[in-house]
């Protein structure tokens, strides 16, 4: 018999930076960003875009659904 160790699909490390990436998408939502009369620029795109980039799509995709969640309450 082998003596198989399931393996995470993410570190604590992982999910400690996912989870700071989507409260700093929060407050960039809330607080940074560039209003004019006709227009809002918004930063907020970057953190997600970051994750994305780091751990894939997937885990860019399903944080940014989190923060729009989190940032609504």
């Amino acid at each position: 018999m082998e003596n198989k160790k399931s393996v995470s699909m993410f570190m604590a490390r992982d999910i400690a930076v996912i989870g700071l990436m989507i409260a700093l998408k929060v407050v960039l939502t809330r607080f940074l960003a560039v209003e004019t009369q006709f227009v809002r620029v918004g930063f907020s795109f970057i953190p997600t875009i970051l994750l994305a980039i780091m751990y894939g799509p997937w885990v860019g995709a399903f944080s940014g659904a989190l923060a729009d969640v989190a940032g609504f309450f």
